[in-house]
């Protein structure tokens, strides 16, 4: 039996076990990371031994963490943001330097080449590498990509793209807007940048100053903050979420007021990742040009039972969803890939019946 410091307690459990001892893994890897100064964490102390489709799981999530911490330290370091030409004749560099030059998916592939070529990378994993190095390296071009990776053809263009799409909100300028908080009103976060707004409420994109991360805001529209009967929606919306413990379900972080307004907001995860939908257009663009594979499918699948499992989670806990979609990170739903799978947080509504 594992102990609390095992760093890859996965056996042979249910489904829905392998997936919380999945999660533990990846926690205690970006746990490493966020403490790591000296000795940086080592992928291969994480993996589990015996299972390879397992380990692949396992690498699938543990690598766009590492990479993202790389390319973030890198920038703090003042290194160079153009990352130097993998390593010939799968030599991979040392992943323990203290300050850890920007890796390309490349390197990974070197050291880990159950993750296949070069030329047949995992699509995900292809999208995270310039979802990283949009944001906090080189910007890279579509062009780029499409030469290093040319076995996915017009799915990684519609991928590509769709990392675009996503970036667009963290990046865009809000400062025109009267509503834009000014700073010190949420407390220790930084906002950064809107996410999305509906008819009601609005995320936004915040730095969290004490922990030294990211996270999504979520609050009511300014001009509805008066509204007694949508404020007691809002906080009974936060309660529901944070009941229901489920590896599926956005967990919140804080329920806190802003100081100036003292109106309430709470605090999540802010996960980046391919969005289902975008998945979706990748796996079809690949079946047309002939080069799906088996496994794009099950990936897929895997994620639609597992948004799925998580409504029926809601449900066996007397919580109805009431919306249940993730094209985009919105107010109602996001989709988060974790080993293959899909996340879905929906939020409370009515608090007659619970719905979700």
């Amino acid at each position: 039996m594992a102990d609390d410091s095992d760093p890859h307690p996965v056996g042979q459990e249910s489904s829905c076990d392998r997936d919380a001892a999945l999660m533990a893994i990846v926690e205690q890897f970006e746990t490493a990371w966020r403490g790591a100064n000296a000795c940086l964490p080592e992928i291969e102390r994480f993996l589990p031994q015996g299972d390879h489709g397992l380990r692949r799981e396992v690498l699938a999530e543990l690598i766009p963490i590492d990479l993202e911490y790389r390319w973030r330290r890198a920038g703090k370091a003042g290194q160079s943001p153009r990352p130097e030409t993998p390593r010939p004749n799968g030599h991979a560099p040392s992943t323990s330097q203290a300050q850890p030059r920007p890796w390309l998916l490349d390197d990974y592939l070197a050291r880990y080449p159950e993750l296949g070529s070069v030329a047949r990378a995992p699509l995900d994993l292809v999208g995270h590498e310039y979802r990283v190095r949009c944001r906090w390296g080189d910007r890279p071009t579509h062009e780029e990509f499409l030469a290093r990776f040319p076995g996915h053809g017009e799915a990684l263009l519609i991928a590509l793209q769709g990392v675009d799409a996503e970036q667009a909100p963290a990046d865009s300028s809000v400062s025109g807007s009267s509503d834009r908080p000014g700073s010190g009103t949420y407390g220790r976060y930084q906002i950064k940048g809107l996410l999305g707004q509906g008819g009601i409420g609005r995320v936004w994109l915040a730095y969290d100053q004490q922990l030294k991360r990211d996270v999504a805001i979520k609050e009511i529209l300014p001009e509805l903050a008066t509204d007694g009967g949508l404020r007691a929606r809002f906080l009974f919306e936060a309660e529901i979420t944070a009941r229901l413990q489920h590896p599926g379900v956005m967990p919140i972080r804080e329920l806190a007021s802003r100081a100036d307004t003292n109106q309430s907001f709470y605090v999540m995860p802010y996960i980046q990742g391919q969005t289902l939908s975008t998945a979706i257009k990748a796996y079809h663009a690949q079946r047309t040009s002939g080069t799906a594979q088996r496994r794009d499918l099950v990936r897929l699948l895997d994620a639609l039972i597992a948004v799925c499992s998580t409504i029926e989670f809601a449900h066996s806990h007397l919580v109805i969803h009431s919306a249940a979609q993730g094209p985009q990170p919105n107010l109602t739903s996001r989709i988060a890939t974790v080993r293959g799978c899909a996340q879905s947080r929906c939020y409370a509504s009515a608090p007659r019946r619970s719905r979700l």
